[in-house]
Formats: C-alpha cells, sequence, structure tokens
C-alpha cells in the first residue's frame, strides 16, 4: 500500500507537471487520447490479465510443492504470450491513423484535424511500453505469490517518474513538447518493469528458460481463463476509454478534464482497492486451492470491510475538498488561468463510486482465485452496455461531459451490488452482515468528517499562496484522519484496531529490514 500511495501521488504530480507546463487544451487532449490506443493492449492483454490468470495456476503448483511444474509453467506462458503481446503491438502501430481518427473524431469535426497526427506519434511512442508492462507483470506475479510486494511497487513509482521527466526536460527538445512526456513514459515503463525486478530475480530463486512447451501441466488452464480475467480486470480502463471517445465530442479541454478528475478517483482506488486486493489474492487462491473456504470467506470479508472502512472517506475527502485538491494539484504555471468548474464538478460526481471500484478488484479476484470468472464477467460487460447507454441518454438531456462521471459512478455502484449479492451463492461460508455494519458506520463517520472538511474548507481565503495552501490542505487532512478514527473508535469498529495493526507491523518491518532486496 505504501509503495501504491507513492505511485498514486506522482501519477497526480505527473499531471501537475502537465499542467504547469501545457495547461488545459488540444495538446493535452491529444496526449490523453493517444493512450488509448495502447491502453486497449495494456487492459485486454498485457496488463493485470495475465499475471492474474497465471497467479492462481502457479500459487496451486506452489501449494502442493510442485515447484518444477510451477517453473515451467511460468517458462512457458512468458514466452508465448510475450510473441502475442509483440504482435498486437505491431498491429496497433501499423493501424495507429485509423484509430487515432476514430477516437478523435469529435475534435476533428470541430476544426481541429491536426490533432491526428499527435495522437499518432504519440501513440506509437507509447506502444512498445506494452512489452514491457506484459514481461513485468508476470515477474510481478511470481513476485507477489512469494510475499514480495515492494518491487513490484516500484515499478508503478519509476514509471511516473518518466512522465514528470519527459515533461520538464524532454519536452524541450520534440515538438509538440507535450510529446516529451510519452518519450519519458516508455523510457519509465522499461527501467520500472525490466531493469529494477531484474535485480530481484535472483533473491526469490526465479528459474526462467524460454519455452513454448505449450503442453506442459497447466498452461492450457491459463489460457483459458485469460479472456474472461481480461474482461474482468479491464473495467477501469474499458470506462476511462469510453469516456475519451465520448469527451471528443465536447469542446477543447474536457478530454483532459474527465482525465484528471479520474485520475484523482483512481488514486483511492490504487491505494485502498487494488493494492489489497494485490495483497489478498494470493492467499484468496491458496485457500482456495486447499478448499478451506471458511478461511476463504473470511479472508474475503475482513479484506471487503477493511476497502470500504478506508474508501468511504477518501470519497468524502474527494466530495467536500474538490476545489482545494485542484488549487493544490493543478493550480501552477498555464493551468493556473484555466476554470476550474468543469473539474470540480467532475471530482466531485467521480467521488460518488470511489468505494463500489475501490471494492472491485477484489470482488473479482475472489471469483478469479476460485477459477469461476464467467458470472462477473457476464455482469460486468451487461453494466458497461448500461454505462453507454446512460451516457447516451444523460448527454440527450443536455448534461454534456457530466453524464460521463454520473454515469461511471451509478453503473459500478450496480455492478458492486449485484456481484456482492452473487458472491454469496458461490461461497456459503459468506455472511454480510459485518460488511453492511462497516458501510453504514463508515457513512456515518465519514459523513460527520467530511461536514467537518467542508466548512474549513470554505473559510480558507481566495488567492492563498500555494505553500500555505498546501499546508493548511495537508493540516485539514491529517485533522479529518484524526476525526474519523476517534469516531471509529467511538462506533466499535473493529478496522480501527486492523489499520493500527498493519501499521505497527509494517514500522516494525521497516526498523528490522532498511534494506531492501
Amino acid at each position: 500500500m505504501a509503495s501504491i500511495i507513492a505511485s498514486r501521488v506522482l501519477a497526480i504530480l505527473r499531471d501537475t507537471a502537465m499542467s504547469y507546463k501545457f495547461g488545459w487544451g488540444l495538446h493535452t487532449d491529444a496526449y490523453r487520447i493517444s493512450f488509448t490506443i495502447p491502453d486497449f493492449i495494456y487492459y485486454g492483454v498485457a496488463g493485470g490479465a495475465f499475471s492474474s490468470a497465471f497467479i492462481p495456476v502457479f500459487s496451486e503448483f506452489m501449494a502442493k510443492g510442485e515447484e518444477d511444474k510451477a517453473w515451467e509453467l511460468f517458462n512457458v506462458i512468458i514466452t508465448a504470450v510475450f510473441l502475442i503481446v509483440f504482435v498486437f503491438v505491431v498491429i496497433a502501430f501499423g493501424f495507429a491513423h485509423p484509430l487515432a481518427a476514430f477516437m478523435s473524431a469529435g475534435k476533428k469535426a470541430n476544426l481541429h484535424p491536426e490533432m491526428v497526427g499527435w495522437i499518432v506519434t504519440m501513440s506509437r511512442i507509447l506502444l512498445p511500453a506494452q512489452l514491457a508492462f506484459f514481461v513485468g507483470g508476470i515477474m510481478f506475479g511470481v513476485f507477489y505469490v512469494k510475499g514480495h510486494y515492494v518491487i513490484p511497487g516500484l515499478s508503478s513509482v519509476l514509471y511516473n517518474v518518466g512522465f514528470i521527466t519527459g515533461a520538464i526536460f524532454i519536452s524541450h527538445w520534440v515538438s509538440p513538447g507535450i510529446i516529451g512526456m510519452t518519450i519519458g513514459a516508455t523510457i519509465g515503463a522499461y527501467v520500472g518493469n525490466i531493469i529494477v525486478p531484474a535485480f530481484g530475480l535472483r533473491s526469490i530463486g526465479i528459474k526462467f528458460r524460454p519455452s513454448l512447451n505449450l503442453r506442459a501441466d497447466g498452461v492450457r488452464k491459463v489460457f483459458l481463463l485469460i479472456l474472461p480475467v481480461v474482461l474482468g480486470l479491464s473495467l477501469p480502463g474499458v470506462y476511462a476509454t469510453i469516456m475519451q471517445k465520448f469527451a471528443s465530442l465536447d469542446s477543447a479541454s474536457v478530454n483532459t478534464v474527465i482525465e484528471l478528475s479520474n485520475r484523482v478517483m483512481q488514486a483511492p482506488l490504487g491505494i485502498f482497492g487494488t493494492s489489497l486486493a494485490l495483497a489478498a489474492f494470493p492467499v484468496l487462491s491458496q485457500f482456495a486451492a486447499q478448499g478451506r473456504f471458511d478461511y476463504f470467506a473470511n479472508q474475503l470479508t475482513r479484506s471487503m470491510k477493511t476497502i470500504l472502512f478506508l474508501s468511504i472517506p477518501a470519497a468524502m475527502i474527494m466530495f467536500a475538498l474538490a476545489p482545494q485538491i485542484i488549487q493544490v494539484f493543478y493550480g501552477y504555471g498555464k493551468a493556473a488561468h484555466e476554470d476550474p468548474e468543469i473539474l470540480v464538478n467532475c471530482i466531485r460526481l467521480f467521488s460518488i463510486g470511489v468505494p463500489a471500484w475501490c471494492l472491485h478488484p477484489i470482488l473479482m479476484r475472489a471469483y478469479f482465485s476460485r477459477q469461476m470468472p464467467l458470472k462477473p464477467i457476464a455482469l460486468g460487460t451487461a453494466t458497461t452496455v448500461l454505462f453507454v447507454g446512460m451516457i447516451i441518454g444523460l448527454r440527450s438531456l443536455g448534461l454534456g461531459y457530466k453524464s460521463m462521471p454520473i454515469s461511471g459512478s451509478l453503473a459500478i455502484i450496480l455492478l458492486i451490488l449485484i456481484l456482492s449479492i452473487s458472491v454469496k451463492f458461490e461461497v456459503k461460508e459468506m455472511k454480510f452482515t459485518p460488511i453492511v455494519t462497516t458501510l453504514i458506520k463508515s457513512l456515518a463517520a465519514a459523513s460527520l468528517m467530511g461536514l467537518v472538511a467542508y466548512g474549513l474548507g470554505k473559510i480558507l481565503p481566495s488567492g492563498l499562496h500555494k505553500i500555505p495552501l498546501s499546508l493548511a490542505f495537508l493540516f485539514i487532512l491529517l485533522l479529518c484522519a484524526a476525526i474519523y478514527t476517534s469516531l471509529g473508535r467511538l462506533l466499535k469498529m473493529e478496522e480501527v484496531e486492523t489499520v493500527d495493526r498493519g501499521l505497527d507491523r509494517f514500522k516494525a518491518k521497516f526498523k528490522k529490514a532498511p534494506s531492501v532486496n
């Protein structure tokens, strides 16, 4: 979680650098749209899909003491799918122009045809990074099974450092300067996903030898899981891509604003949702492989309660302090003169769905760990269709850009409600009363905390210098954390003790092992 916090903070800071250097306009819209082409590969092929399909099978071999089979599976998967991803990258490279024209059709119709060329150039720079994400993703799957989380966490940190380096330095040598960020991103992808992990391979005893023995044990099972896992874990990326397509129909800067507000929403998703899901996934896979479903249900319940306890106040802070978030992170350089109203509205509308988005990774992995992905995939597909329909309907009512964050929040809330009910039929040992209790108590405590945050935000003087503003913002966050924790103890929420124990373990581990393998 600590490494993902650093990554998410840097992800926002990379947008700070972008806003400072380039503002919000056609260049940044083109920059954002350029990611949609490689994102199709990342979320559909090279992202979490292969590692999430690989981990349960690899864990099963390890749990049974069949290490030779586990490493043979690793060799085949990493070799075979590397070739598949390479083919996808080559195809996307060749079709970059028509894909860019499709994704930016609205902007082109609004007399901005030069955007297509910018998008094609940046997309082609970003595409080779997908090979690094794939190789790193499989290696990280082994790291997770072995209980090593630091190196995978560093990958996204270094990736974001690449973006920032591109904005600050590389942008001076390319035209338009925004292209420098994509060059930095690709460099950061290889440093974080290939170079740094390579130094950690020896410590976990990884045994890599290229192999295309597709008849090896477990290979068929992994490939059967890949497509459902692709469709399941790619949902946030699919939603983001759909929103970028609709945003291209609006005026200049809307693509950028949608991405900036979505990035703020992604921060708690990564910190509280993805991190806890990644940590729990190998454990859930092991319990499922051993048939210990009482332990499985207990782990899933505790994870969901902890996610709700942490994500609900985060969503409340996003809603209450949206103007201050913009001033602290984006109000610099050229962006200081941009109208923040659209961004404030989008952040607040996205915040409504934050707890549901944070629950999505753990619920999906609960099914994947049992190698039963079809039901959540069908439900996710249905809600995606509903999401598109809601955007079209709300746009017809004149809601414009607001239709996207509203539809996204409502669709994910509906999906999580259905998945939560459905998982009870799959895992009879699950008890949802504790989860609902945590939900109600967290909402009550976070609402009071949010009122305090909103009131303090309103009394901050306008035009405050960034340093005192940042200090005031930090003070409000710490005060809100204290208020929420105190209310949690008053309501006798066991999640307060869970978080305290986790922090104590982290501190103890940090003191004992200051150096990282």
